[in-house]
Formats: C-alpha cells, structure tokens, sequence
C-alpha cells in the first residue's frame, strides 16, 4: 500500500522533489508555463472527480441545514422529538462527510497541480468522506458513551460540538482511526504478531544439529508462494 504523504512531506516524482504548498509554490514550473500537462482523458477524468467532490460538499452542506432546522427530514421515518434526538449524531456523520470531503477536495488539487495525479487513486478519493463519516460518528458515539475521555459527554450530545468536532475528526480521519486503534489495544484487542521467521522452537535446533544442517527453521512461505 502507497503511503498518503502528509502536507508537510515530501512528493518525490523521479529524482524530482516536490513539496505540498507553501513551500513549492511554483509545483516545479517556469515563469509563464501555464498550459496544462494533462492529456484529454485525463483532464476529462479530473474533471469528474472535481464535480463529485463539489457534489459531496453541497450534498453534506444541504443535510446539514436540514438537520439542524428540522425541516425537509420527512424521508426520515422517525418522530420529530425522536429525530432532535438524534440529530447530534447525524450531525456527527455528516460533520465527518464533510471534513472527508475538504480533505479529498485539497489532495485532488494538489496532485493535479504537482502533476502526480493518477486514475488509480480515484477510488481513495471517492471513498475518503464516507471513511471519514464513519470514523467522526465512532469517535463521537464512543465520547458521549464514557469510552474515551477526551471530550465530555455534554459536548459531544450537543449539535454544535458533534458537528465541530466530527468535521476535524473526518479531515483527519487517517489519525482518528489510529485513535480507535490505540483504544481498541488499551481493551487489550491486541494484534496478534506472528512469530519471527527466523526463531526455531528447541526440537528444531536439536534437528538441525544433528543432520548438520543450520540450526535455524525453514523460513515461513506466504499463501501467494513467496517467502
């Protein structure tokens, strides 16, 4: 898996380093190179993914408004004391919605302007906000429960602190899943490492000694037939 750099890391294309704005404002051109590097299907396939990105963002803002003036919710099936109840935690997952999508939103120009864009990444970009929606509703279900302590359950219950902090917790949504990953080991939900390649157990040592062999087991070979 490609790791995502962050804004303050370095994007090496080649031999060539680029960096995220404000420290490569120029993204590698000379003064009065303006004309675009993208070929026809690709600037075709930008532009799909820039009107998608636009829809999520006015699609997330239009539900919202809706949430929190309890009007035009008729698609849902609840009664409206019932609905006000739960808005914080609507709120919270269109709040994540949203900061996925500010984030997808500034990658995409990013590497359009850095001229790493790539087809290939079109499904993170696409599947980013909805990640992130389901990360910020975690986050704050498990605050409002008592499981994490970071915020108190008064805040997070409320309609304006579920929106606010879903929206940083869906921005940042790779370091909230690390969060979760971090209490789900203080549960004592461990991963499970597997043995190094190179430790033997005592009757294989005594094997390997007598045969003449190393004293060291074969080495693990993975299903895929590499080792």
């Amino acid at each position: 898996m490609v790791p995502i750099p962050e804004d303050n890391e370095d994007v090496r294309v080649g031999e060539e380093a680029t960096s995220f704005a404000p420290a490569a404002p120029t993204d590698g051109r000379s003064e009065g190179d303006w004309q675009t590097k993208y070929e026809p299907a690709a600037r075709k396939s930008i532009q799909f993914e820039g009107f998608l990105i636009w829809t999520y963002l006015v699609l997330a803002l239009a539900l919202i408004v809706a949430v929190v003036t309890q009007t035009h919710l008729h698609f849902i099936p609840l009664p409206r004391h019932a609905t006000a109840a739960l808005a914080p935690y609507f709120l919270a997952f269109l709040g994540g919605f949203l900061g996925g999508t500010l984030f997808s939103m500034k990658w995409l120009y990013h590497t359009v302007a850095r001229n790493i864009w790539n087809r290939d990444r079109r499904l993170w970009r696409v599947s980013t906000p909805l990640l992130a929606a389901g990360a910020a509703l975690t986050i704050i279900l498990l605050c409002a429960s008592g499981v994490l302590p970071f915020f108190g359950p008064e805040l997070v219950r409320s309609p304006a602190g579920a929106l606010g902090l879903s929206i940083v917790f869906g921005y940042f949504s790779d370091r909230a899943f690390s969060t979760l990953e971090n209490v789900m080991s203080g549960l004592g939900m461990e991963k499970k490492t597997k043995p190094a390649t190179g430790a033997t157990s005592p009757n294989t040592a005594k094997t390997g000694g007598a045969s003449g062999g190393s004293s060291q087991g074969a080495p693990e070979v993975n299903r895929d037939g590499s080792s």
